[in-house]
């Protein structure tokens, strides 16, 4: 996966790309090669005259399918991008009509496992 990353009205630090990229990363993974490519626009949206206003637009672009836009604003860059990235990893799961997190066990399972020694139950199909 290709990840983009590009700043305007600020400068764009080595330790925000990071996060950026870490967060993409961490938000597009469950996912695989479903994602080809992610780009990170960060736009200081008020320009020194304070508020909430740094902008994180994430587009990612899935093979054969519309890409995927979410948008964050906060006083704080790094709030900003958490929260675009979370949205993102949503929109992704729901676009390939998947969940991110491995589905649980019914409760039936769970409640043998608790009382037998603690070891899941081998379920055979």
């Amino acid at each position: 996966m290709v990840i983009t990353v590009h700043a305007r009205g600020f400068s764009l630090s080595e330790p925000l790309r990071q996060y950026v990229e870490n967060c993409l990363a961490a938000a597009t993974r469950p996912f695989g090669s479903a994602v080809s490519s992610v780009t990170a626009r960060l736009t200081d949206v008020n320009a020194g005259r304070g508020g909430n206003d740094k902008q994180c637009r994430l587009v990612a672009v899935l093979p054969r399918r519309p890409g995927i836009v979410t948008e964050a604003l906060h006083a704080d860059a790094y709030i900003s991008i958490e929260q675009s990235s979370s949205r993102m990893r949503r929109a992704i799961s729901h676009a390939l009509g998947r969940r991110a997190r491995p589905a649980r066990l019914p409760s039936k399972y769970m409640d043998m496992a608790k009382a037998s020694d603690g070891q899941m139950p081998v379920i055979s199909q």
